[in-house]
This record gives structure tokens, C-alpha cells and sequence, in this order.
């Protein structure tokens, strides 16, 4: 009993979960596109120190422009666990929306670097045996992916983002490439 009231509270702190960017859905990318990242993260409320632990996997859907740079949108899922010495509460994520930062690598031999930065606002409430916790904290996300291409095409568009990046073309050129890169999986 104990055990569903402590993830029935932090699911419903979970639904203050923010995120920012454009809303329009997308379907999701092949696992190519795929991150994984770790979490490690501590936080002391009212002297009781809470860990929060897991690894997240964000499936990047799309790319798009957001005040002037390139942005990931991709979908979390995985597992976060809150533990302190008070007991241990855990939460899945499914298809919980993210925009990541991203900065791009391309060369003409189809290699294709990208690297991720964002944040998790965890907005939550955890109990423990009766205790319970507000947890505001954000959550720093950082990954990177490493994609070679497996065909003709794709190692073409990747030089089409190579040159695109060197002549500093604009970043809505650069993202149409990446998104026609992504159709392609």
C-alpha cells in the first residue's frame, strides 16, 4: 500500500514536468537517433538527502530551430529512482517530451557527431514511509551520438550538413538536411 501511495505521489508531482519548445509531434526516430543518458543526481530537503539515480534513453524525432540554434526534440523514457535512508520510490518515464540542445559535427566521408545538452525540471512530491518531500530540482540531460552512414544518400546529405556548417549557412538549412537525414532511417 505503502509502495503505490509513494508512486502515486510522485507521479502527480511529475505532471508539472516542464518542458519548452515547439509542440508539433513528430514520429519517432530509428534507434540511430537514439541517446542514453545517465542520471546522477543528490538533493538535501530539510536534512534528509535524497539520490536520484537511472538512465534515461531520448529517441530524437526531429530537428528544428529554436532562438537561433539547432534543436533536438526527442521523446525520454526510462527509469529514475529516488533513494534516501528512508526508503527507495521509482518512476517511469514513457514518451515524456524533451528539447535538447545540439551541436553538430559532419564530415564527407558520412560521419556524423552530435552532442546534447538540457535539463529535466523534476517538479515532484516523494514519500517516504509517511514523509513526504517537494523535489524541485533541475536536472542537467547530456549525451552525444556517433552516426556513420550506411548508404550513398545519407553519406551525401552528411556532406550536404558538412559544408552547410563550414560556410556558416543558416541554421534552418542546416536542420531541413539533418530532418531529410532522419527520413532516411
Amino acid at each position: 500500500m505503502k509502495t503505490r501511495a509513494v508512486l502515486l505521489a510522485v507521479l502527480v508531482g511529475l505532471l508539472a514536468f516542464v518542458t519548452a519548445g515547439p509542440t508539433a509531434a513528430k514520429e519517432p526516430a530509428s534507434p540511430p537517433f537514439t541517446v542514453t543518458i545517465p542520471v546522477n543526481e543528490t538533493v538535501t530537503i530539510d536534512g534528509t538527502t535524497i539520490t536520484i539515480t537511472g538512465t534515461l534513453t531520448a529517441d530524437v524525432t526531429h530537428f528544428t530551430v529554436q532562438d537561433g540554434h539547432v534543436v533536438a526534440v526527442a521523446t525520454l523514457s526510462g527509469e529514475l529512482t529516488f533513494t534516501s535512508d528512508l526508503g527507495t520510490a521509482t518512476v517511469d518515464f514513457t514518451g515524456t517530451r524533451v528539447v535538447l540542445n545540439a551541436d553538430v559535427r559532419a564530415d564527407c566521408q558520412g560521419n556524423l557527431d552530435v552532442t546534447f545538452h538540457g535539463v529535466l525540471q523534476l517538479n515532484a512530491t516523494v514519500t517516504f514511509d509517511g514523509a513526504s518531500f517537494t523535489i524541485n530540482k533541475t536536472i542537467p540531460l547530456n549525451g552525444s551520438l556517433h552516426f556513420t552512414a550506411t548508404t550513398q544518400h545519407q553519406t551525401s546529405l552528411i556532406c550536404d550538413i558538412s559544408h552547410l556548417l563550414q560556410s556558416h549557412a543558416s541554421v534552418k538549412a542546416i536542420v531541413d538536411k539533418l530532418n531529410t537525414l532522419l527520413k532516411t532511417l
